[in-house]
């Protein structure tokens, strides 16, 4: 004969399994009601420096590193930071250049299950973890292009987590707006390397963390 004990844990262990389920096929069948949002800084405040030309470049390779899944966030973090250096840096000089350089951008996902013995064997309440590598320097170059020994180095590293049911449309608003935060971030020290390294403040410009509250649709 069966005892209480045990059909009391698998009654328990079948609820939750219910239960999982119905979660899930709630969380991952939900139809996306807004389109895909690009961060833009298209309209922001200018970052003017004393340089007559500004240039980006990117020395991150997307997917050189096969545990990179940048390209899978809803705006991969270099194209971010490639929008905002176009927009925000502006010349404001007659003589010499400014170099941005992503350095890296990689984003790693890593899959926590949970404690639960049992909640673990159904795959259920697994969370996806995605850790962000971001490393920019900034140089300052003479009218011909070279490197003029001052230089800024800055490095973000970032993590974001969430529920691995979360519907597509969840997952890339979750993605936006640790995207957005880690701009501000960005813009923070951004500036701080242009007044500590460069010498080079522009008093009319605000900071990103006052000019964007929502990322931006375009």
């Amino acid at each position: 004969m069966v005892s209480h004990s045990l059909m009391r844990k698998v009654s328990c262990a079948l609820l939750v399994t219910a239960s999982f389920a119905c979660l899930s096929a709630c969380s991952s069948t939900a139809p996306s009601s807004k389109p895909t949002p690009e961060l833009s800084f298209t309209n922001i405040t200018p970052y003017h420096v004393q340089a007559a030309h500004v240039e980006v470049e990117t020395k991150y390779v997307p997917g050189a590193d096969p545990k990179d899944v940048a390209s899978s966030f809803a705006v991969a973090p270099d194209v971010a930071v490639r929008r905002y250096a176009e927009n925000r840096l502006q010349p404001g000089a007659q003589t010499g250049g400014l170099k941005l350089v992503i350095e890296d951008a990689r984003v790693y996902q890593t899959v926590i299950k949970p404690d639960n013995q049992v909640v673990n064997w159904m795959g259920a309440g697994n969370l996806d973890q995605y850790e962000v590598f971001l490393k920019l320097m900034i140089y300052y170059t003479d009218d011909v292009g070279m490197q003029s020994g001052r230089k800024g180095e800055m490095a973000f590293n970032r993590t974001l987590t969430m529920p691995s049911s979360v519907s597509l449309s969840e997952r890339e608003e979750r993605q936006m707006k640790f995207l957005d935060q880690l701009m501000k971030d960005v813009d923070t020290g951004v500036m701080k390397a242009l007044s500590e390294k460069f010498s080079m403040v522009d008093t009319d410009a605000q900071p990103l963390s006052a000019l964007l509250s929502t990322p931006q649709v375009r």
